[in-house]
């Protein structure tokens, strides 16, 4: 749910319920984003949707939120030292479709 959507709270605590998941970054905010190793692969797991602004295509537009945004930073230079990492969003990256995408978030 976007940052501004009276449901946030409700689909929130139901994916913590439902979904299969790592430990999240920081459940008591509502977060859903995470980052966990699995043998030589850490994975980073982004939330693009609870923090997300309206789309206006500018680069105060944010997916992530300045929090989130901080933290992929540090997570993808701390895992430079593994053989590999895998960033991922359920957020789809490219889209022709719909609004629940990265297409207006540019600038990250």
């Amino acid at each position: 749910a976007k940052s501004d959507n009276p449901g946030k709270p409700a689909a929130q605590a139901s994916f913590r319920a439902n979904a299969p998941h790592e430990d999240l970054r920081l459940p008591q905010a509502g977060s859903i984003e995470r980052a966990f190793t699995r043998g030589r692969v850490r994975f980073i797991v982004t939330d693009g949707r609870s923090h997300k602004s309206p789309d206006t295509g500018g680069s105060a537009s944010t997916a992530l939120g300045a929090d989130q945004r901080e933290w992929v930073k540090r997570e993808l230079l701390a895992a430079r030292a593994m053989p590999w990492t895998v960033l991922t969003s359920g957020v789809p990256w490219i889209s022709r479709f719909g609004s629940d995408t990265w297409a207006g978030y540019a600038a990250e």
